[in-house]
């Protein structure tokens, strides 16, 4: 009977579809799944459909930059990053690894860079629950990079100028770059709607050419994207580029007494923060920069895995005077500041 087929048909499809749901897509280097990570590339696969490699390796190295590896689908994420923080580097190195596939490895060309890692910011922010605030984030940033005429086609398409060669640049990289790739991401998502950036890349992909790719993929010329991305950025209000102060510290800084069972510490700004974490402490055992993070666009955060000792002294330096600082969304630097505090003894 021919319902018997169809019947056998649904039974084989379904128990297809269940042992998809039921894959694993991210291992370690031995091969064992890690289902904690299987939600990043559900919105992966959503993004780059069957471009989402269907097996990525996590590596967790005790040094260097997070990265990735398009040669055997790995990243690599540097230890010690808090659980959700983790999260966020592996959503954005998996995006990289789509990326690379959908443009036929173009992505990681120097010409096309600003695209690959602005919509691997763009995704992170998305897998990180923190989309909203990113944006407005990097379209001040970018908007004040737009009126120093430093947003033009042909400057992001150096990008190893425009960003800075991290192998050699020890904390000479530009912290605007990354933000103004993120905002031509938002661009074309908000003028030619949100599939618009994977239709570039797969363009990109299909020509190796930023012109024939936009003229395929959106209708445009690369001159008139070009022209219509800064129009965007000229219409973003950008916050006051004053100066960038500390309205509170907690504990406070000079304070003594403080409660050894802290699991968190704050500085809060009087304006909205560039996402750059610039923090230096004398050792990672109980304060470290690693578990640093911004809480709201004005406060940064610093979580305690351990705690505190009781009885000891701590200094943090906010900022460098090596180059390294932290700025507020308008590109302001904060001074370089010195946060110290002392815990109370054991009861």
């Amino acid at each position: 009977m021919w319902w018997r087929g169809l019947l056998f048909a649904l039974i084989l499809n379904a128990s297809a579809h269940a042992a998809a749901e039921s894959t694993h897509h991210y291992v370690d280097p031995t091969g064992k799944a890690i289902a904690l990570y299987e939600p990043i590339w559900r919105t992966l696969f959503e993004a780059f459909s069957e471009h989402a490699p269907d097996r990525i390796v996590v590596e967790f190295a005790k040094s260097g930059f997070s990265r990735f590896d398009t040669r055997d689908d790995r990243v690599l994420i540097r230890s010690g990053y808090s659980p959700s923080l983790a999260m966020a580097k592996i959503a954005h190195e998996s995006a990289h690894l789509a990326a690379h596939n959908i443009t036929n490895g173009y992505s990681i060309q120097n010409r096309f860079r600003f695209i690959d890692e602005g919509f691997a910011s763009v995704f992170e922010s998305r897998v990180a629950g923190r989309a909203a605030r990113f944006k407005k984030y990097v379209l001040a940033v970018a908007a004040h990079q737009q009126r120093a005429d430093n947003v033009r086609m042909h400057l992001v398409q150096d990008w190893r100028r425009y960003w800075g060669n991290w192998r050699k640049g020890r904390g000479r990289q530009t912290s605007y770059a990354y933000p103004v790739g993120a905002s031509f991401i938002h661009f074309l998502v908000d003028v030619y709607g949100a599939g618009s950036p994977i239709r570039l890349m797969k363009a990109i992909g299909e020509t190796g050419n930023f012109d024939a790719a936009t003229r395929l993929s959106l209708n445009r010329s690369g001159q008139e994207i070009e022209t219509g991305w800064i129009k965007y950025l000229q219409a973003v209000t950008i916050p006051d580029a004053g100066s960038v102060n500390i309205v509170r510290m907690d504990p406070p800084n000079g304070a003594t007494e403080v409660r050894p069972d802290l699991h968190e510490i704050t500085v809060e700004f009087n304006t909205p923060m560039a996402r750059d974490i610039c923090i230096r402490t004398n050792s990672c055992d109980e304060i470290c920069y690693r578990n640093a993070r911004w809480k709201s666009p004005s406060v940064l955060a610093i979580k305690l895995p351990v705690g505190l000792r009781p009885n000891e002294s701590y200094i943090l330096s906010l900022g460098s005077r090596e180059g390294c600082k932290l700025k507020s969304a308008a590109m302001s630097d904060l001074p370089v500041t010195i946060w110290k505090f002392a815990t109370a003894r054991r009861p």
